[in-house]
């Protein structure tokens, strides 16, 4: 089977869609990665071929570096813009592709694999409240939903295809609802999501399973003190100040602490350190959580299902995106404690100390770790890939599934 996806680097948005390609891989699949150069290691890590993107859609950190100060530039490029369209028509000339699969956000490609008539999987890693419903009750954030979905039905219109309704369904749901499927990638325990369209499966958390860099613990190896690990995410959202304060409160603590400053932040860019504190720029989760206690976090939603997949309860500190409703339902679910992002070091101290000693925080992730083993790691994802690949080989006719080049004779 030929498999394309189509993601970009958002931080935890691109392992599901790595780690789905090193899971086709592993299957025998072709399989063809259409995101920025940053991503290409990784990508061939996962034995999957990289794809790269127009240049002109390539994130520019001399225009800021976080996303949210590119908001009405870069961010709405490749969201709305017509380069990664123009990019996938040029990818299936090229070659043809039995499914593509297509981060959930990036709405101009939905719309453009739709219009190719490519069986479409909807790649969804945000929980239902983040994306779900127009709410009447929040005039701002429903102006902005609207202009979202008039937008796309500019595109949608110039190719064709029917409008999408201004309501109820937010234009992430609409457009989900009219892929071919749509996988969602957390436990149906934590998304709240109370109607899904009868194509969407929850298939639980996707890791990539990166072993790029070796984690080796620099405390004695009988040290029995609690492992505290500090995660904000991988990309920069003016975290500096918050990973200061969260040092300065874990410092005192009785216990060891790895603090992780990301790929976008150099550890010394963190203000204040405390001597007895580690720090490092970049340990996969993979290696370190499944000895931690307790992990401080953004909430992004990668973090959070790394946690929850280990049975490790967290402290919440969500910052922006999605990250305080991943937070708020973690708390519903007993995992989490929240704060706010401007919470002073005591209130950081208390609360980890709390976690660390909540036998009930502990029983509740590890339900959400029983939960998540359920899912297979990834085989209902590659299942409902597998099944679409299949129907579209028995629908087209046989020279459309010829190789390129291939002769239909022979001698």
């Amino acid at each position: 089977m030929k498999v394309v996806i189509v993601t970009w680097d958002a931080g935890g948005v691109t392992q599901p869609a790595i780690g789905l390609a090193r899971l086709l891989a592993d299957r025998q699949h072709d399989v063809r990665v259409l995101a920025p150069v940053s991503l290409g290691d990784r990508i061939r890590a996962a034995r999957a071929r990289p794809r790269a993107w127009p240049s002109a859609i390539e994130f520019d950190a001399a225009r800021g570096r976080a996303i949210e100060e590119q908001l009405d530039g870069w961010l709405t490029d490749i969201v709305l813009g017509p380069g990664l369209p123009a990019a996938i028509r040029d990818e299936l000339v090229a070659e043809p592709a039995d499914a593509i699969v297509v981060d959930y956000l990036l709405r101009s490609a939905l719309v453009e694999v739709q219009r190719a008539r490519v069986p479409l999987v909807a790649l969804v890693h945000q929980a239902f409240r983040a994306h779900g419903v127009l709410d009447d009750e929040d005039p701002d954030a429903t102006w902005g939903w609207r202009w979202e979905i008039r937008q796309i039905n500019r595109i949608r219109q110039d190719l064709g295809l029917d409008a999408l309704p201004l309501g109820p369904d937010s234009a992430r749901v609409a457009l989900v609802a009219r892929s071919s499927a749509g996988i969602v990638v957390m436990p149906r325990e934590f998304d709240d999501w109370p109607h899904p369209p009868p194509n969407v499966t929850h298939v639980g958390p996707i890791v990539e399973e990166s072993n790029q860099v070796a984690w080796e613990p620099p405390w004695a190896s009988g040290d029995r003190r609690p492992l505290i690990v500090v995660s904000l995410g991988t990309t920069y959202m003016h975290q500096e100040g918050l990973l200061g304060r969260i040092s300065d409160a874990l410092g005192g603590l009785d216990a060891r602490v790895l603090v992780l400053t990301g790929t976008a932040l150099e550890p010394d860019e963190i203000p204040v350190i405390a001597g007895s504190i580690e720090v490092r720029r970049y340990v996969p989760h993979s290696a370190v959580l499944p000895e931690a206690d307790v992990l401080v976090t953004h909430a992004g939603m990668g973090s959070l299902m790394a946690a929850f997949a280990v049975g490790v309860p967290t402290v919440c500190l969500p910052m922006g995106r999605d990250q305080r409703s991943n937070a708020e339902r973690a708390a519903e679910l007993g995992t989490s404690i929240t704060l706010s992002r401007d919470a002073p070091p005591a209130e950081i101290a208390a609360a980890v100390a709390r976690a660390l000693g909540s036998s009930e925080m502990r029983r509740a992730a590890v339900r959400m770790q029983d939960s998540i083993a359920g899912y297979g790691a990834g085989r209902l994802a590659v299942e409902t890939l597998e099944r679409l690949g299949a129907s579209r080989r028995q629908e087209l006719p046989e020279d459309q599934l010829r190789p390129a080049g291939e002769s239909t004779t022979s001698g």
